[in-house]
């Protein structure tokens, strides 16, 4: 419940989000799945960070990560 709650107190950190941004879109981007063809990209190519829906990817992590914790404390994993 611990680490929960400072990943919780965690995602409200300025930098820590854009950290976090950061290794998403280099996740989705080298994940060789081919949902990765729908990120929004700049005429360039590029990757359009802005054009990502942060908000709603930071509130599914505030619900997933609290169930995630709770599986991996379920299945022993940290005890």
């Amino acid at each position: 419940m611990r680490d929960a709650a400072l990943l919780r107190v965690a995602l409200i950190s300025p930098s820590f989000r854009r950290a976090a941004e950061d290794l998403a879109v280099t996740q989705m981007a080298f994940s060789g799945d081919p949902a990765v063809d729908d990120l929004p990209r700049k005429t360039s190519g590029e990757i359009d960070r802005t054009a990502i829906d942060w908000e709603g990817f930071g509130a599914f992590m505030k619900v997933f990560i609290p169930l995630l914790v709770e599986l991996l404390i379920a299945v022993g994993v940290g005890a």
